[in-house]
């Protein structure tokens, strides 16, 4: 049984409690009111056990794959009560609101469904049908698709690090920080002694060109 049909019924049944109508009467009207043939069945048993003598919610307990096991309770604490049409209207209410999130539910992951089902059948039919064609044209071209370039693999992939001015301390103090950056961009500054080398030789250079005018 659907749960539409147990809100249908759970608030006809409310509603009739509360006109004063007998529950047996009550069940008979619903069993020859309802199309679906299984639940007809269920309600006349019900109904004869109330009328053997049975309470409402032990005849209701009879058919657990109909009415769960809170159904059952809430309509034993409704019978206990007194107040049996006050605790089905309320059990309505429920009915109603958990109804109205499992069709959320049900709308929320209908969508994404149905889109990756396209996307699946757009793929396989791209596999089936296009690529075939493109076969037969390069087989026609007698076209061989390039190999990937050995370059590409992961292992040719080489990481070659960018020595920072702060990282060759060694320099000397009267080279400029451009001048450092250019030294160890350039190579050749691998150790201390041989950027002290390049170093000196470009500030002897640069005395010279100069010349004592420009010191």
């Amino acid at each position: 049984m659907s749960l539409v049909t147990l809100v249908l019924f759970t608030g006809q049944l409310s509603a009739m409690l509360a006109g004063g109508l007998h529950l047996a009467r009550i069940l008979s009207s619903l069993a020859a009111e309802t199309t679906n043939k299984h639940f007809k069945k269920v309600l006349t048993q019900v109904r004869e056990a109330i009328t053997a003598g049975s309470s409402f919610a032990d005849a209701l307990g009879q058919h657990p794959h109909m009415f769960d096991r809170m159904y059952v309770a809430v309509v034993r604490a409704g019978e206990i009560s007194g107040s049996l049409p006050v605790v089905l209207d309320t059990l309505t209410v429920y009915l109603e609101k958990t109804a109205q999130l499992r069709r959320k539910v049900v709308g929320a992951v209908t969508y994404p469904a149905v889109i990756l089902s396209v996307a699946i059948f757009i793929v396989f039919v791209m596999i089936v049908k296009l690529v075939p064609v493109f076969e037969g044209v390069y087989a026609k071209a007698n076209a061989v698709l390039p190999a990937p370039p050995a370059s590409s693999s992961p292992s040719a992939l080489r990481f070659v690090p960018i020595p920072s001015v702060s990282s060759c301390w060694w320099l000397p103090s009267r080279c400029s920080s451009s001048q450092r950056f250019r030294l160890t961009s350039a190579g050749g500054c691998s150790t201390p002694a041989s950027c002290a080398r390049r170093c000196s030789a470009r500030w002897s250079a640069r005395r010279s060109w100069r010349g004592p005018a420009g010191r």
